[in-house]
């Protein structure tokens, strides 16, 4: 499978996710063409894509192109994830900024200077946001190197890539990597795509990265977050589990506890989340016990996903700490 059909696929997902009808897409044709990294004239690789997802994956069942707005029916065997509403939020945000890149890199590539100054905000209708959130985005986007904002004669705001934006463009598995929460795990031409998320939302993770505090020094838990996101990523369930139990036993003194359990039964969160705590600090416990400490057997079975799933309990730790960290 080529690149091109990945990134048509992982575009796919990243709107099946985040749309309602989810097997019915909608897009218009210069977002769609962004988002997969593909610039205006190239219109005929992108249908020539979708014709090979239809015809010889069958992950498409029909197209049509209309009057710029592309519809695109998927078919059942393509791999729609089941996503939270804080996933489909991260899948949006990120999707948005490979976007934003993208449009720099083809102004780039037109006169093959860096200094584009593009006036990013007009992304915003094509978008469906406001001009605040692509000046969000952008901010972002500039506080990571990726791209340089700034005020033109007259009072303009626009973006030029830096070169590091420039590199992370012309590798579209790294921008992908970076900038995409939905990734797609080809095993073979003939064999079914694979979804696979992020676990913890890098939403969360630049959080914590915002934080300062004299108190705690945050640098192991973020990186026990990164580190359960690669987990995730390439199946390793068996380090999920372990990092998860890690986590839980590293962050009581920030709820101003020395063990997990003085956490659940003291802290004073609300009943809600003393009921998810309990599900760590029993279940998540007792499976990451389960694997740390048995010896090896004559037959092992090994653990599926369901067995070490704790992201929305995880999820709801770190809010409560990023909460009690920013006050």
């Amino acid at each position: 499978m080529h690149a091109l059909e990945k990134n048509v696929i992982t575009a796919l997902a990243e709107l099946a996710a985040c749309s309602d009808s989810r097997s019915n897409i909608t897009a218009q044709e210069e977002i769609m063409l962004l988002s997969v990294g593909l610039r205006t004239h190239q219109i005929e690789d992108l249908k020539k894509t979708l014709n090979t997802l239809r015809d010889k994956y069958e992950l498409i069942l029909n197209w049509n192109l209309d009057e710029n707005l592309l519809h695109i029916e998927l078919s059942n065997g393509f791999p729609i994830p089941e996503v939270s509403s804080i996933e489909k939020e991260n899948i949006f945000n990120l999707r948005l900024r490979r976007i934003l890149l993208f449009r720099l890199y083809e102004e780039y590539i037109k006169i093959k200077h860096r200094f584009v100054h593009v006036p990013l905000v007009t992304m915003a209708e094509p978008l469906g946001v406001s001009s605040d959130d692509i000046f969000r985005h952008v901010e972002f986007l500039d506080s990571q190197q990726f791209l340089d904002y700034g005020v033109m004669d007259g009072g303009q705001c626009t973006s030029d890539l830096t070169e590091s934006g420039i590199k992370l463009c012309e590798d579209h598995s790294e921008i992908f990597d970076q900038f995409s929460a939905v990734k797609m795990q080809i095993k073979g031409e003939d064999e079914p795509v694979q979804y696979e998320g992020k676990y913890i939302s890098v939403n969360r993770i630049e959080e914590l990265l915002k934080i300062n505090t004299q108190n705690f020094d945050l640098q192991k838990l973020i990186q026990l977050c990164k580190e359960a996101n690669t987990a995730y990523r390439n199946g390793c369930l068996l380090s999920l589990v372990m990092i998860q139990r890690t986590i839980i036993n590293h962050v009581p003194p920030i709820f101003g506890f020395k063990s997990f359990q003085e956490v659940v039964n003291n802290y004073n969160g609300g009943r809600s989340f003393k009921q998810l705590m309990e599900r760590l600090d029993n279940s998540l416990r007792k499976v990451a016990d389960s694997h740390l400490h048995q010896m090896i057997r004559q037959k092992e079975i090994l653990p599926e996903l369901p067995q070490v799933d704790f992201r929305t309990e995880i999820d709801i730790l770190l809010s409560e700490i990023i909460s009690i960290l920013k006050t």
